[in-house]
């Protein structure tokens, strides 16, 4: 109970007589008095030496009709109920969740450090709106819709980015299996256009040498795309033509992969 509510009330209260007072407590009609008010009229018919009236019982809030009745808890004991702490755990499970996804988002964007910002600024906000300041969560829905927004913007700059890219490659006139896989890359990665990506990737099967990165990330894409056997190719040749320790290291964990896929595939046939 607040005491200084109590005080404020019962000056209030000082200016209305004592019948008044007792009538009040003994209706006790606690929709139109707080529990302070009814505290603040017992003190002060105290201090004018009245004896305090007798008052109904009060009634549990809630407990007015039973759950086969359509009380306010059937709802959750029908569901199964949860504790404080569930309840808890699951609003930050949802909470990390929420921030997850747009991370993820600027990660594949290649922005990581712009979503952990993001994510930051997103987790702090729904605490102290969850704990401390509920109209806060309308912030956090801004900032949400903001990396939305941002994210969607980073994309079509890339977009444009990589049209302008495979065009300048085309205007060059040059065909390389680097500018081949360069092409795919983009189409599949950026642009969007699976198909194209896939096909300018499958033109380095035909080539010879090439750029080891660029090989292992073809190989990459095909392996996405099911062709196991042909992005084993890409892989193989990344192997054989590059000393970079994380490149080797990247190409056999693909390689292993692809055999399992390969190998898991004919099991099944």
């Amino acid at each position: 109970m607040d005491e200084k509510l109590v005080k404020e009330i019962g000056m209030k209260l000082e200016e209305k007589s004592t019948e008044e007072l007792s009538k009040i407590l003994q209706d006790y009609h606690e929709e139109e008095w707080s529990e302070e008010a009814f505290e603040s009229i017992r003190r002060i018919l105290i201090s004018r030496g009245k004896n305090l009236p007798e008052q109904p019982v009060r009634k549990s809030v809630g407990a007015g009709k039973g759950l086969s009745e359509g009380s306010e808890l059937r709802g959750v004991v029908l569901s199964g109920g949860i504790s404080r702490k569930a309840l808890n755990i699951i609003a930050f499970i949802g909470l990390f969740i929420f921030g997850w996804l747009i991370t993820i988002a600027f990660d594949l964007l290649g922005k990581g450090r712009e979503g952990g910002w993001y994510f930051k600024a997103l987790l702090v906000t729904l605490i102290i709106a969850r704990f401390f300041a509920p109209p806060l969560g309308i912030l956090a829905l801004i900032i949400y819709i903001t990396a939305c927004i941002h994210a969607n913007l980073l994309l079509s700059r890339y977009k444009k980015l990589a049209r302008e890219r495979i065009a300048e490659i085309d205007s060059k006139g040059e065909v390389s299996i680097d500018t081949e896989i360069e092409k795919g890359l983009l189409f599949y990665r950026v642009i969007g256009d699976r198909k194209a990506g896939i096909s300018f990737c499958r033109k380095a099967l035909e080539m010879p040498a090439g750029d080891p990165f660029l090989l292992n990330l073809a190989g990459v894409v095909l392996s996405h795309y099911k062709q196991y056997k042909e992005a084993g190719e890409l892989f193989d040749r990344v192997l054989a033509s590059t000393k970079d320790k994380a490149l080797i290291k990247q190409a056999g964990e693909n390689i292993n992969y692809v055999n399992k896929k390969i190998a898991k595939q004919k099991h099944v046939s």
